[in-house]
């Protein structure tokens, strides 16, 4: 075996070592998705953060709604009560790799935070998905501060809570352990250590779990699909797109040694990248719309598969 080639076999199997532990009727559609929400032309803002709650502190990045292009960020948000998002990056994948994800829930209507850490070599899960409940923390604080910027811009309650491979197990445990989040809402989720599979079980809010039909990395028959089976204790979706793969979830990275490692690991769609990015912020959206603000039109589309959206539906609403 040539040396590329075994550097190759090691990045993909450090992804799937650390990455995991261990996805009623489908209705096939042709991939012809919606437009996703940035394509309205909303307008988003950006800005990286200290997450700062009792013994934690870390980096986050926050993705904003801008409803007043002139802010300038001296002042409070504009605009809010934001409905929250926090979202969990996947193993070794920077917190930048997501920004179609997170512009599109921004420009829908979200506050979105995505905690840089469990960026390790060797991530402790159950830590990073005790991230999610610093977040929650620290905004409790920042939102009633009334001189920041964030002064009255989170609505507490209603939280989501997100993320992508092992940063979507790690929203499942965080969804399980702490009931300030509303609803779960991933993509590729990923089995962790804890099993993000047990925690399921214990999960009472409404979770959608979108995967890629042709997952190589985290395949939906042993990761996202058991996640599925578990959560029976409230309404469910299993959303596949179709021909969709673990990598399409991501952005193009822009180089350096994450991005190489996580090109060598990568798997590959049967789509194109930015036509299963519009199908997930679409689906992101309806999803959050009808669980956290109770719109019912998105509701609809959340629990359908309609012909030409890409995607197959698997749905438990009870």
């Amino acid at each position: 075996m040539s040396m590329t080639r075994s550097f190759r076999s090691i990045a993909a199997g450090l992804l799937l070592v650390m990455v995991a532990a261990i996805a009623g009727p489908l209705v096939a559609t042709a991939a012809s998705p919606a437009p996703s929400p940035a394509a309205s032309g909303a307008a988003t803002g950006e800005r990286t953060v200290t997450v700062s709650a009792g013994d934690r502190s870390f980096d986050a990045l926050v993705r904003y709604p801008l409803t007043d292009p002139a802010w300038d960020g001296s002042t409070p948000l504009p605009g809010g009560p934001w409905p929250v998002v926090i979202f969990g990056h996947g193993y070794l994948s920077p917190v930048e790799l997501y920004r179609t994800v997170l512009t599109d829930l921004a420009a829908a209507g979200y506050l979105v935070i995505a905690p840089t850490s469990g960026g390790e070599l060797f991530p402790d899960h159950g830590r990073f998905a005790a991230d999610f409940s610093t977040v929650i923390d620290w905004l409790t604080v920042e939102t009633d501060r009334a001189d920041g910027w964030l002064a009255g811009a989170a609505d507490l309650e209603r939280i989501a809570a997100s993320g992508h491979s092992m940063g979507g197990g790690a929203a499942t445990l965080a969804t399980a352990a702490d009931p300030r989040i509303a609803t779960l809402a991933t993509l590729a989720a990923a089995e962790t250590r804890p099993s993000a599979v047990a925690a399921a079980a214990d999960i009472r809010v409404p979770s959608l779990l979108i995967a890629g039909e042709i997952d190589a990395i985290a395949p939906v028959a042993t990761h996202q699909r058991p996640m599925f089976e578990a959560l029976t204790g409230a309404p469910a979706a299993l959303r596949i797109i179709t021909g969709g793969s673990h990598c399409g979830f991501i952005d193009e990275g822009t180089g350096g040694l994450t991005d190489a490692l996580t090109g060598f690991a990568c798997d590959t769609a049967t789509i194109q990248r930015e036509t299963q990015l519009a199908i997930t912020g679409q689906a992101l959206a309806d999803w959050l719309d009808w669980a956290l603000q109770g719109d019912a039109a998105a509701g609809e589309r959340a629990w359908s598969a309609a012909p030409g959206d890409g995607t197959t539906l698997e749905a438990r609403q009870s």
